[in-house]
């Protein structure tokens, strides 16, 4: 699975009864979908719900996958000094062709995808807050999932 937002904090559904690989890309500063998590913003009638945190929410993929506790992690090269948000990976799961749940986090970053292709402009940026430019997240995307199969059920 991908993740646009964290999982839900009250869900009722069952878990999946096999394991999936997750990339989850979230920003701590990100104030639509909080990184800690809590309220989604929304303006659609309803609102948006309560959603866990990034961390929370990968540990409950990584826990469903039986994955170690501690993740090998690594920081994106900072590519732009005028960008204040840093990028770093936690991976759980040492086969990429195998079982991994990632979660790459933007420090001081909004709700915008990490490019350094494609800058959002000022408007954008009022909006959904500051945008990465150390990693390219379609390329990251790509890298992780393109070998990926479901796995057995444990």
């Amino acid at each position: 699975g991908s993740g646009l937002r964290g999982a839900p904090a009250n869900s009722q559904c069952a878990a999946p009864r096999k394991p999936l690989p997750l990339l989850l890309m979230a920003g701590t500063g990100d104030t639509s979908v909080p990184y800690q998590g809590g309220t989604v913003l929304s303006y659609a009638p309803g609102g948006g719900g309560v959603v866990l945190g990034a961390e929370a929410t990968v540990a409950q993929w990584r826990q469903l996958a039986r994955l170690p506790d501690t993740p090998q992690r690594s920081q994106f090269p900072h590519r732009d000094s005028n960008d204040a948000t840093r990028a770093s990976r936690q991976l759980w799961g040492a086969d990429p062709k195998g079982l991994q749940v990632e979660l790459l986090t933007v420090a001081d970053g909004g709700h915008a995808e990490p490019s350094q292709r494609y800058r959002f402009g000022p408007m954008a940026r009022v909006i959904l807050g500051a945008q990465n430019a150390d990693v390219e997240a379609a390329v990251e995307a790509w890298t992780f999932f393109r070998d990926k199969r479901a796995a057995a059920a444990p």
